[in-house]
């Protein structure tokens, strides 16, 4: 039997909701992908029978009652606070897109009590350009801040660089699934900019990864032109005990395959 539950997660002053799904023994800590739900991660449950809880994160602007900025600081205490009120000595950390960039984040500061890492069309495995051009500096923000209040001109502009071929359809899919609708506007708007403050220290974290042998398995889109394979290849060889999972999809990887893969893995002993 299917357990859910929608509980508030006490850290640094506030909360962070999350979704409760399975009661089982072993912890699962998860971090879906941007404009999902934790909901996302509900199919798993059935394939892990009953022995494992995973607790599924809302990201900040995905929930009415979580608005704060995220830093490593709230990651790290979102791990510490999860595994103290479900009384785990150990966790396994499960994050998709740029949910995968928050459970990077807690490696450092808390490798000796995760299990395991599975990390779904993983961003975060380098500086995203594109994602730091529009946070990081003044003229990128104003021209999000434009293309969001303008979205039939955006929509028209987007249309023709696609058709000019400087814009391919998986990018130009993306941007007008957030550019269509206003709650989806303003979820970009104030969302990215509060995950914008996460930043990772990368050159401390290849230097622990590259002796611990903390498995990490990287499920990655053959044809994912949003996050290419290439950046889960990369990492991996700077790393000690990594493994691609390279599949025939692009950047949506989630169905009925992956999830029996991501369970597979969550499942094997390494």
């Amino acid at each position: 039997m299917l357990y859910e539950q929608e509980k508030q997660l006490p850290v640094l002053g506030f909360s962070i909701p999350y979704l409760q799904l399975g009661c089982g023994k072993s912890l699962i800590i998860a971090f879906p992908g941007f404009g999902s739900s934790p909901l996302q991660f509900e199919p798993l449950v059935p394939l892990l029978g009953n022995n494992y809880t995973l607790l599924s994160f809302f990201l900040p602007h995905h929930h009415p009652d979580f608005t704060q900025n995220i830093n490593t600081a709230v990651v790290d205490a979102t791990i510490v606070a999860a595994m103290a009120e479900y009384k785990a000595e150990k966790c396994l950390l499960l994050g998709n897109s740029i949910g995968a960039k928050l459970c990077l984040a807690a490696l450092i500061p808390h490798h000796k009590a995760i299990e395991k890492v599975i990390l779904i069309a993983p961003d975060g495995l380098t500086i995203n350009k594109y994602y730091s051009f529009f946070t990081g500096n003044t003229l990128g923000s104003s021209l999000l801040e434009w293309a969001l209040h303008t979205p039939n001109t955006s929509l028209n502009m987007l249309k023709m660089l696609n058709s000019m071929g400087m814009i391919d359809n998986s990018r130009h899919s993306l941007v007008a699934h957030f550019l269509k609708s206003r709650n989806r506007r303003l979820r970009v708007q104030y969302g990215w900019h509060a995950l914008s403050t996460l930043h990772i220290d990368y050159n401390a974290l290849f230097s622990l990864l590259s002796h611990e042998p903390l498995p990490i398995h990287l499920i990655v889109g053959q044809h994912d032109t949003i996050i290419p394979a290439k950046n889960a290849y990369t990492f991996a060889s700077k790393i000690n005990n990594a493994t691609v999972h390279t599949l025939n999809k692009g950047h949506q990887l989630l169905d009925s395959e992956t999830y029996r893969l991501i369970a597979n893995i969550i499942l094997q002993n390494s």
